[in-house]
């Protein structure tokens, strides 16, 4: 059984230590008598990673620390990092009801609605996952930036409209929304945006979770294990260091992380 899942997806971790925070403290009065003004307890969940090839550490790195944004689309445009838009239709709103959770994005025909998200070259890798409404109908799509894309979980390489992740220009990638058939369909919800190549094996994993709920507001992720409440516990990620250890043909790192509890 697995100590943890991130966002939906297993992590390889060998041990774990749950360590209580408390908000106040334990004294004595004048009379020797202890007493607590401790009113809120949390937890700090410390964890160990497996032994892992140095991509495989990277990319769990950047899944434990939250990287990447989202757009809820429940009241406002900004991502969960509080990047606003940089070009949108004048005709743009966000509707308050309606979406796959709560409020969604609508988009006029042909208009497109782009975000700032990735301070990188165009050679970098990203993953996109969304909701886009057709004919009624919430779908769900995984794409990345070598051109794979996933429906509902399914690869579908045949039924993927124009790429959802583009370059701006300069250096600069953009997250960008649109209706670009041509066909009207410009409704979109809860757009995550990642700066790296989610494998294939996560992707069943991560649409489980993100057709179960709406996406945690990176850098927040949502762990769940044996250890945590059975709907998770929203938390904040620390990496800590990094040994590097010597194989036949290459290295492999294993390294401590913390999960914060919100």
């Amino acid at each position: 059984m697995a100590l943890l899942k991130l966002n939906g997806v297993e992590v390889e971790a060998t041990d774990s230590e749950w360590l209580p925070v408390r908000l106040g403290e334990v004294v004595r009065s004048l009379n020797g008598v202890p007493r607590s003004t401790a009113k809120v307890k949390k937890a700090n969940l410390r964890y160990t990673s497996s032994l892992l090839t140095v991509p495989a550490a990277q990319l769990l790195r950047s899944l434990i620390e939250g990287e990447g944004h989202v757009l809820a689309f429940d009241s406002h445009s900004y991502t969960s990092r509080e990047v606003g838009y940089f070009a949108a239709p004048l005709s743009f709103t966000i509707e308050s009801a309606g979406g796959k959770y709560g409020g969604h994005l609508r988009l006029p025909t042909s208009g497109t609605m782009s975000w700032k998200v990735l301070d990188a070259t165009a050679s970098s890798p990203w993953s996109a996952l969304l909701w886009r409404r057709e004919s009624s109908t919430w779908h769900h799509y995984v794409t990345r930036s070598d051109g794979v894309t996933w429906r509902d979980g399914v690869l579908s390489p045949s039924t993927v409209p124009t790429q959802f992740v583009r370059r701006s220009g300069g250096t600069v990638e953009a997250l960008v929304l649109g209706d670009f058939t041509g066909t009207g369909l410009g409704d979109f919800d809860d757009a995550v945006l990642l700066p790296y190549l989610v494998p294939d094996a996560w992707v069943p994993k991560l649409y489980a979770l993100h057709n179960a709920r709406a996406w945690p507001a990176l850098p927040y992720v949502l762990a769940e294990g044996p250890r945590l409440a059975t709907a998770g516990q929203l938390c904040l990620g620390e990496v800590g260091s990094a040994k590097t250890m010597p194989l036949r043909e290459s290295v492999a790192e294993v390294f401590d992380f913390t999960l914060y509890e919100v």
